[in-house]
């Protein structure tokens, strides 16, 4: 039957001028009706069909040009029209040789223009057969660039100047979901080009406010994964800020959760690049300071939202040391977060119930929503704590400025900081971790009384005495974990 019905469609080239009769038009959209029946057939896109390639785009073309010369809708022209794209869309699917017969008659021309006809209002939206000539258009284009290299980049071209900015900005969500496709399919090797003030900056913040779009996340994933992220940080809003800083999170997250490769995890490479971290640790020690300013103008304003949000980023991105060598080495971040630390530290002292910290554990206070300040005090100790681990030249510089004695302070509960007392000892252990003279210093705040037997407990140490000097030691049986 299917052979049948190619063999009536292989003669099937129209005029340029065709009968734009009823009767014909609707001959034409059972014609195309039926090719769209055949365009599902894997078997029937495996071959070449370019008669009837150029049927449906003859139709189109002749057909769409009467529609918008008409002032009202004609349900017929409309049938012809949609049947026809809906046969081109379907014969690129996993297609090679439709695609290149396709770029070849440039079809990819044609439905750019229907798009920018229907989109900036040439012809009502309204009519719900009319807005899925957009929705099948951008299909086709996403269509035709799947593994297509050469076409990706025409595709390209043609949509940057302002395809992608208007179908991105559409109303209807379907056309917004294939514009993203095509910008993704079409992305590779083009990402700096969206850097451009004029051109490609206001593609990436209409692809940031896109809300429920799966397409979205592919593409800002791949921004990140090229480095994008400090050509443009700044010249985004700050909306647009935490949108990517939420995902670089999840990217870090994903490699904190599967983190080797071939049984090693020095063989892999990262998903966002150590200059991005990088990036981001010079921009939190920029505006760290709102974070103390805080204590005096209770004003949490989007600087300090920020920088709440970047130094969580921090937390994550230096839990991956072998990754990330040049971030793990960062003596400004890590003198940054001490001093932080103490400045919380002392404001809450000096407060009655403190501010960033809160010592009560009353049913009233544990289900109250959190505030702005919740687990700041725990991810300045993370951050410390993951920069210390196994890096001698941060343990002999959290030491000298007196980091040892203000992170054994923090070891108590804080309503505000959930478990902030074991990454307290994650911190100790890792700042000890064959560093005798941090190991001393803990052992003399103990005999002077600063610090007494039940923090250690708590911290799985002991201090015991060898050949006349202090050491620090863990307990033995000591299976405690983080």
């Amino acid at each position: 039957m299917e052979e049948e019905l190619c063999d009536v469609f292989s003669d099937c080239m129209i005029s340029p001028n065709p009968d734009a009769s009823i009767a014909n038009i609707q001959r034409h959209v059972h014609e195309l009706e039926t090719l769209v029946q055949l365009s599902k057939s894997p078997t029937y896109r495996a071959e070449s069909h370019q008669r009837d390639i150029n049927f449906a785009k003859d139709l189109i073309v002749t057909y769409f040009a009467q529609l918008i010369r008409q002032d009202s809708v004609n349900d017929d022209l409309e049938s012809a029209i949609l049947y026809g794209l809906r046969y081109l869309r379907n014969v690129c699917v996993e297609a090679p040789h439709g695609q290149e017969y396709l770029f070849h008659v440039q079809v990819h021309l044609l439905t750019g223009e229907l798009i920018l006809q229907t989109l900036q209002s040439r012809i009502t939206l309204q009519n719900k057969s009319v807005i899925s000539i957009p929705r099948i258009c951008m299909q086709i284009l996403c269509n035709m660039s799947v593994q297509q290299t050469f076409i990706q980049n025409e595709i390209w071209s043609m949509c940057y100047d302002r395809i992608f900015y208007v179908g991105l900005n559409c109303s209807d969500e379907v056309v917004r979901a294939y514009t993203c496709a095509t910008l993704y399919n079409t992305l590779s090797g083009q990402e700096r080009s969206l850097c451009d003030p004029l051109r490609g900056r206001p593609i990436v913040m209409a692809v940031l406010e896109l809300q429920t779009c799966e397409w979205r996340e592919f593409v800002i994933e791949r921004l990140l994964q090229e480095n994008f992220l400090p050509d443009l940080f700044d010249c985004l809003e700050n909306q647009c800020h935490l949108t990517l800083l939420k995902h670089v999170e999840v990217l870090l997250k994903r490699d904190i959760s599967n983190p080797y490769v071939n049984g090693s995890i020095y063989l892999r490479q990262p998903i966002i690049p150590e200059n991005t971290c990088l990036y981001i640790s010079d921009k939190f020690l920029s505006i760290c300071g709102v974070i103390a300013q805080y204590a005096n103008t209770r004003q949490f304003t989007e600087e300090m939202q920020l920088a709440m949000k970047l130094l969580d980023i921090l937390g994550y991105a230096t839990s991956l040391n072998t990754l990330y060598p040049n971030l793990h080495n960062q003596l400004l971040l890590v003198r940054a977060a001490l001093e932080l630390l103490r400045s919380i530290y002392e404001v809450d002292q000096q407060s009655d119930g403190g501010i960033f910290s809160k010592i009560q554990d009353t049913p009233t206070e544990l289900n109250n929503p959190g505030s702005h300040t919740d687990n700041l005090k725990k991810n300045l100790i993370r951050l410390i704590g993951n920069m210390s681990y196994r890096n001698r030249i941060i343990q002999d510089e959290i030491r000298i400025l007196g980091g040892i004695p203000l992170l054994l302070n923090q070891c108590r509960f804080d309503v505000c900081n959930p478990f902030v007392t074991q990454w307290c000892i994650l911190a100790i252990r890792n700042l000890c971790d064959e560093n005798i003279e941090n190991q001393n210093v803990i052992a003399e705040l103990n005999i002077k009384g600063v610090v007494n037997s039940t923090a250690l407990n708590e911290l799985g140490l002991e201090v015991t005495m060898q050949s006349g000097r202090i050491r620090v030691k863990q307990k033995e049986h000591d299976n405690a974990s983080i």
